[in-house]
């Protein structure tokens, strides 16, 4: 069955080539990705360097860990997908072949044994291809990294001589993890039915898909109901992975409701146009594997800036409207000045944030005894330092989390949620200890962003604060000359209006969430392009004689490519359409999440980026259906129909 295999893979080449160039770009993205996270794991902070420079260093390289972890898992994920989506597709394709081996003596496990044959094939192939493609791919991620300021300039990666066949057995596995689930199901379908195209191999959806497809929209249901215990950081990381999870109950039903929403649809009525839609009604599993990289890819592309423009700007209002000032000043450590002696100036609270490292007390379990569950695991995130007096009177909202605000005390902040801090902990800056604290009543959210802790400002030492940022609220007082207090406070550092400050620090933030999202989308986005492309030539190589017959039966070429370029437009337009309805799982999420951490629902839907998206999807998938129609209708059907008969 290995030489049958080799011979299918001859004959079929250009149905495997996207399989060919997505198990290459998994393999170099996972090789790339994973040496990126061992080179960043093994960076150490300058020679010499004081507290404050290894506290930003560590802070930095825990974003840039998350970075590539989360690359290197979603280039994991979308590769398996998008290669079980092939094999899937194809092996449904040639399931008449495959029957037809077995009536005449094929055993099934020699069927299965041809079909892992042509995996291993693929796999090799992809893998020769993508072990070198992961050096420049490796390149690339390091440069986007280090534009983003995820690590420093100069960073360079540390090649690993083991990742070569670490790669290769990735790629093999890949292929085998893709096939193994098209070869059962096509193993117990019977021969005859197959032939026939009756019984089981005449329903598109298994018990299997309809089991997969309740278990994503229950997993769906969840996410959107526990966004609003969240918090901002929780909730958005929700809010994300509910447009994901709906994209994937959605493909995995795809068969069921890609005809259903192309009925309504416009279409021409013309004979192109109902040949056109009877064949995407008729071939549900071909319409279904066209659809499912496009919808996965719109999914990805919409739920993920939804949720972090919505969030940040949610943050940002609600930082709005739990600060009182009329002005603020940003400089750096400690001021000439204090800026409330000022004429005009009522109260001015001075805060600094600073990176720290909180080691919490005991059992990293709650209610399990320290022996047994080990010490709670180090956190890293920033402390807001700041003076209570002043601080309460620009943050009203704060003032029962100041009142037990001590000298060992520390208020948890707004971006505690989900770090675990516990009761009680030790807090350092690099390699000095600032000594221990125990957690009181929580800062809401709106009074101090999003750092995970709030101490008084004599917990930290002073040339700390002179080599960190300072931002200093002030509030005017009533018939004061702003012009001249704005001038006074010009002599100290930078100064702009609330509301200025507000959009700025919400542009920031939105800017920040950019860089990451481009790093994590650019990967999702070639592979669901090389899905769609894939999907589309699998597709229209298998109808070479559909189309034969039709141009016998008196249909021009042209006519042959018209329906199957409106056939791929009505299968794109479905797509489009579910991927929006996956999106609204993200906008139920959004709102109620914003709604229960600041206050207010919010919501910031990129309205050109949606249009841009499902344009351009459709435009992709028209194109490739029509470039892969006119391939396949070269030959002519005479030849064609008489080789076959």
């Amino acid at each position: 069955m290995n030489g049958i295999a080799l011979r299918g893979f001859r004959e079929r080449w250009q149905t495997y080539v996207g399989a060919v160039v997505t198990v290459a770009l998994g393999v170099g993205l996972v090789q790339a990705s994973l040496l990126l996270l061992l080179s960043v794991l093994g960076m150490q902070p300058p020679a010499g360097a004081d507290a404050l420079t290894q506290a930003r260093f560590d802070g930095s390289t825990i974003v840039a860990v998350t970075v590539v972890s989360v690359t290197l898992g979603f280039a994991a994920f979308l590769a398996v997908f998008i290669i079980a989506s092939t094999f899937a597709f194809s092996v449904d394709e040639r399931r008449r072949d495959l029957a037809l081996l077995r009536i005449v003596g094929a055993e099934v496990g020699q069927v299965r044994r041809m079909l892992r044959g042509e995996a291993l094939i693929l796999g090799l192939l992809g893998a020769a291809i993508g072990v070198p493609a992961g050096v420049g791919l490796m390149q690339i991620e390091t440069r986007m990294l280090v534009d983003a300021g995820f690590v420093p300039q100069g960073f360079a990666p540390v090649w690993q001589v083991w990742i070569v066949p670490a790669s290769v057995a990735f790629g093999v596995g890949l292929a085998f993890a893709g096939v193994t689930v098209a070869a059962r199901r096509a193993a117990r379908i019977e021969p005859l039915d197959a032939v026939r195209a009756v019984g089981a191999a005449a329903r598109p959806m298994t018990r299997a898909r309809w089991t997969a497809g309740l278990g994503f929209s229950a997993a769906t249901v969840a996410l959107v109901v526990l966004a609003p215990a969240g918090g901002l950081a929780g909730g958005q990381a929700m809010a994300m992975s509910a447009g994901i999870t709906a994209a994937l109950a959605i493909t995995m039903t795809a068969p069921a409701l890609v005809p259903v929403v192309a009925t309504i649809l416009p279409r021409p009525r013309s004979a192109v146009g109902v040949l056109a839609f009877a064949n995407l009604r008729d071939a549900r599993s071909r319409s279904a594997s066209t659809a499912t990289p496009l919808i996965v890819l719109l999914a990805l592309v919409l739920s993920q800036p939804i949720a972090m423009s919505s969030f940040t700007d949610a943050a940002t209002a609600q930082i709005a409207r739990g600060t009182h000032a009329d002005l603020v000043l940003e400089s750096s450590g400690s001021l000439a000045t204090d800026p409330g002696t000022i004429p005009g100036v009522v109260s001015a609270s001075t805060e600094w944030t600073v990176p720290v490292r909180i080691q919490p007390s005991g059992s990293s379990i709650s209610g399990m005894p320290e022996d047994l569950a080990g010490t709670a695991l180090p956190i890293t995130t920033e402390a807001l330092v700041m003076d209570p007096g002043t601080f309460a009177t620009a943050h009203p909202g704060a003032r029962e989390a100041l009142q037990d605000l001590g000298r060992t005390a520390a208020a948890p902040g707004p971006g505690a949620a989900g770090l675990g801090l516990g009761d009680a902990g030790t807090v350092s800056i690099g390699d000095r200890h600032l000594g221990s604290v125990r957690f009181g009543t929580p800062v809401p959210a709106g009074s101090a962003g999003q750092v995970g802790i709030v101490v008084r400002r004599d917990f930290v030492p002073a040339d700390i604060l002179e080599a960190s940022p300072a931002t200093t609220f002030v509030e005017i007082r009533s018939g004061a000359d702003r012009r001249a207090v704005s001038a006074a406070l010009a002599d100290l550092g930078s100064v702009t209006d609330m509301r200025t400050w507000v959009t700025e620090t919400g542009s920031a933030g939105q800017d920040q969430n950019a860089q990451v999202l481009v790093v994590v989308m650019a990967v999702g986005a070639l592979y669901a392009v090389i899905g769609i492309l894939n999907a589309v030539a699998i597709a229209a190589s298998g109808r070479r004689q559909e189309f034969a017959v039709a141009r016998a039966s008196g249909m021009t070429r042209a006519q042959v490519l018209t329906a199957a370029a409106l056939e791929t437009l009505l299968v794109a337009g479905s797509a489009v359409g579910l991927a929006l309805t996956a999106s609204v799982m993200t906008v139920f999420a959004v709102l109620m999440g914003t709604a229960q951490a600041t206050g207010a629902a919010t919501l910031d839907i990129p309205w050109p980026l949606v249009i841009a998206a499902g344009a351009g999807g459709l435009v992709l998938t028209g194109v490739a259906g029509l470039v892969a129609a006119a391939v396949a209708t070269r030959q002519q059907p005479a030849a064609l129909l008489s080789a076959r008969g």
